[in-house]
């Protein structure tokens, strides 16, 4: 499928419907099903996860003729990216047995964040359709999300980035962001093939 050459009419919302909640969790799981697939293997079980868990309001999305076509998920003071009501999702849809082996996976990951010091906002997540990947529509949205972070008085924006992901840190680096720190876990790599994580910030 050819890829549009212009991005003019690209929409910019803080904050998506439930009816546009579904194609989130699609677009979130485009990006981090090769992260998450040891903690829930089936994709269309991961994808309901994800679509309970999201914050619907706290995504800033781009829209192409009224398509979602990429989402930023953020957490600021006051307002996470993820609801918490995680766990017991967790276990609805995958049963007791599953739901604690899944979970233990997602507690190795969580051993990656950082606690975040406001002022500043978090970008738990950012995923472009393929269809208009290397057009500027995740650009778009990370400058939008810095907008709206300024707005709420923050003054820096954080996010990560497992080691093994060069090309996504060379491509945050380029716009501004800079690595704090890095966290290494040897123990989750033996599980998930993810040795670590940077924390990449850039000025607001």
């Amino acid at each position: 499928m050819p890829k549009p050459e212009v991005l003019s009419e690209v929409i910019l919302k803080y904050g998506i419907s439930d009816t546009d909640l579904q194609k989130a969790a699609h677009l979130f799981d485009q990006a981090f099903s090769g992260k998450f697939r040891y903690a829930i293997r089936n994709d269309a079980l991961r994808i309901k996860f994800w679509s309970e868990i999201i914050n619907c309001e706290q995504i800033v999305a781009a829209y192409i003729n009224d398509e979602l076509v990429g989402m930023g998920l953020i957490t600021f003071d006051g307002r996470p990216g993820f609801l918490k009501s995680a766990k017991k999702s967790l276990f609805e849809i995958l049963g007791y047995r599953q739901g604690i082996k899944s979970g233990l996976y997602f507690i190795l990951f969580s051993k990656l964040d950082k606690r975040i010091i406001f002022p500043n906002v978090y970008l738990e997540a950012i995923s472009v359709s393929q269809k208009y990947r290397g057009l500027g529509v995740g650009n778009k949205l990370i400058s939008e999300v810095s907008n709206i972070a300024k707005e709420q008085g923050n003054t820096s924006l954080l996010l990560q980035v497992v080691l093994e992901n060069h090309q996504a840190q060379k491509l945050y680096e380029r716009i501004g962001f800079k690595v704090v720190s890095v966290t290494k876990t040897p123990f989750l790599k033996i599980f998930t093939r993810v040795s670590g994580a940077s924390l990449m910030a850039k000025e607001l």
